[in-house]
């Protein structure tokens, strides 16, 4: 079990946060320094190299481990069985490989650049945080990280910028036990067609045929051009009963998405969507990206009330209490 040793190296080093089972009961994340988080006050700081597997091999009763802001390190690959390991967060580094072996692993966050992500045995995985770094988180996330294929509960944060990005329109993993998704898209393109990233999603949700919430966030800084992708045909979804979606502006590969989702949802109960984008969902102050809000807001209701009544399903604005639409569903 991890003791909190501290092993220094002149030249390179990582700060890492550990646990071991029993030690307190407290569970609250703090932030602390640059960016990193911890559990427990306890710290290990591990030389890149020889030495950090050493003591990683003798911690077989590690629970929790955070490696936070590594620098002097190629590739994260750790050959010792670490069975007792529930929770692992790997953001911040500079690495080109991520590789663990963890039977007990039941959460797992990554925030970094776009690499392989490789963990070995990962039978009760339950909850994955994927944060990418570059165009090609979508994809990458859906077809190429096969070890988190058994979650629940999948966040996951992309950027799009123009079409740089695809999915093949059927893929072959499954996300078939994953029940809650929630997904951060940041668009940032002045192409009209910029955006189709957030038409990709209906290949996501192909995958994920027990989807039964999603949350969908949505920044998109582009021109006020609507783009002019099309949706590829999305497979009936029996378990999806609730939408969210923020930062709904109308744009046409929004209303696309939105349009194949109603019309696959079998038994959706509420489509809620909120034109506004929030500091609750995206860091800093997020006023500027809502100077115009009382302009889009009645546009966004109109097309509500009209989509409400097309599918004959409950769609409710977010502030907008008044313009919340509800298709009768008497025959």
């Amino acid at each position: 079990r991890s003791r909190g040793r501290r092993i220094s190296s002149p030249s390179s080093f990582c700060t890492t946060r550990s646990e071991a089972h029993g030690r307190d009961g407290g569970g609250s994340r703090q932030a602390h320094q640059a960016g990193a988080r911890a559990r427990r006050p306890r710290r290990d700081v591990l030389p890149h190299g020889g030495p950090s597997r050493g003591l990683l091999a003798k911690c077989s009763g590690l629970e929790d481990l955070e490696i936070i802001g590594c620098y002097g390190v190629d590739n994260l690959i750790v050959p010792h069985k670490l069975d007792k390991l529930q929770h692992l967060l790997i953001a911040g580094m500079d690495i080109q490989m991520v590789e663990f072996h963890a039977t007990d692993l039941a959460h797992f966050e990554y925030k970094g650049r776009v690499i392989p992500i490789v963990l070995h045995g990962c039978s009760k995985l339950e909850k994955a945080t994927m944060k990418f770094n570059g165009t090609k988180a979508l994809a990458h996330t859906f077809t190429a990280v096969p070890s988190i294929l058994s979650v629940k509960t999948l966040h996951l944060q992309a950027f799009i910028s123009k079409y740089a990005q695809k999915l093949p329109a059927r893929q072959q993993g499954m996300f078939l036990h994953l029940r809650h998704m929630t997904c951060q898209l940041i668009v940032n393109s002045n192409d009209p067609n910029g955006d189709n990233g957030i038409l990709q999603l209906a290949n996501c949700l192909d995958v994920a045929p027990r989807l039964e919430t999603l949350h969908l966030h949505m920044l998109c800084a582009i021109s006020s051009s609507f783009s002019s992708g099309e949706v590829a045909g999305m497979r009936r979804h029996d378990h999806l009963k609730t939408v969210f979606m923020s930062g709904f502006r109308c744009y046409k590969a929004q209303i696309e998405l939105a349009c194949c989702i109603l019309r696959n949802a079998s038994v959706l109960e509420q489509l809620i969507i909120e034109p506004r984008i929030t500091d609750k969902v995206w860091a800093g102050d997020c006023s500027e990206w809502n100077t115009d809000l009382g302009q889009i807001l009645p546009g966004v209701c109109e097309w509500a009330q009209v989509t409400s009544e097309r599918f004959r399903k409950v769609i409710s604005v977010v502030g907008a209490s008044h313009h919340t639409t509800e298709a009768s569903l008497a025959q």
